[in-house]
């Protein structure tokens, strides 16, 4: 089972506590270059903050309380938004696996990466960099083919980053739309190079499942919350990422 925590990197112990191999972290870049945890690219629904992360230097960043919209408001609880380097220490501790999720492509993003695993070397047996965009993992496989890498993807996955677009426009999305599942699945994957795929939950099927067994890349779906998804995904084999550590009654 994977968590996705988010900011909360501290609850990585209830993870491991309730049975999680593994962690899903977000990154983002500050505007002096420190990588972080952020589901957003806006500090604005997770944070006491607002703005762009990109924007805004380290130091900032710092001060804005990433527990300031999560839990009773009476607990007064205050959070920093960690490092990506924090994080991966308290991982290697508690003995968790890490899913990269690398959001938007930069160079800054993909050489702090290269660097990152170079510093800290047991990342090449317990991290895994994934994203939607597949120049991310071709980039950072020719920067270092020895990182596992996943692509994810979606239904409309075009459509739901380009809101409000023409009837011309809307057409020419659904054809992309439709040109990127078929890649998916018949060369990009070989192109790119990626170990595994993260796939929504629910476009995972046996079917689906062992046409990437026989081309040897592992399966993860997401986000599965419910028991009963957990338990139909565990008799498949199929690693599931969660927003719900607990096991449901």
């Amino acid at each position: 089972m994977v968590v996705n925590f988010g900011l909360k990197i501290l609850k990585c112990t209830l993870a491991k506590k309730n049975g999680a191999s593994s962690v899903e972290f977000d990154l983002e870049m500050t505007s002096d270059g420190v990588a972080v945890l952020l589901h957003d690219d806006t500090v604005d629904r997770t944070t006491d903050g607002m703005g762009e992360i990109k924007n805004m230097t380290f130091e900032e960043v710092r001060k804005l309380n990433a527990a300031a919209n999560f839990g009773p408001k009476s607990n007064n609880n205050f959070e920093q938004i960690p490092t990506v380097e924090e994080a991966v220490l308290l991982c290697k501790d508690l003995d968790l696996n890490i899913f990269f999720d690398v959001k938007n492509y930069s160079k800054e993003m993909l050489n702090f990466l290269e660097g990152l695993f170079q510093k800290y070397p047991h990342l090449y047996n317990s991290g895994i960099v994934c994203s939607f965009y597949p120049q991310v993992i071709y980039q950072l496989r020719r920067c270092d083919d020895q990182i596992l890498t996943g692509l994810t993807t979606e239904p409309n996955f075009i459509q739901s980053k380009c809101k409000g677009s023409s009837v011309f426009g809307s057409l020419l999305i659904t054809v992309l739309d439709y040109c990127l599942a078929w890649s998916f699945y018949s060369w990009l994957w070989f192109l790119v190079g990626n170990s595994a795929v993260l796939l929504k939950h629910t476009t995972v099927s046996r079917d689906v499942v062992q046409f990437w067994r026989e081309r040897d890349v592992a399966v993860v779906t997401w986000t599965v919350n419910t028991q009963e998804g957990k338990d139909h995904f565990t008799e498949l084999q199929v690693p599931v990422i969660t927003d719900a550590i607990k096991r449901s009654k």
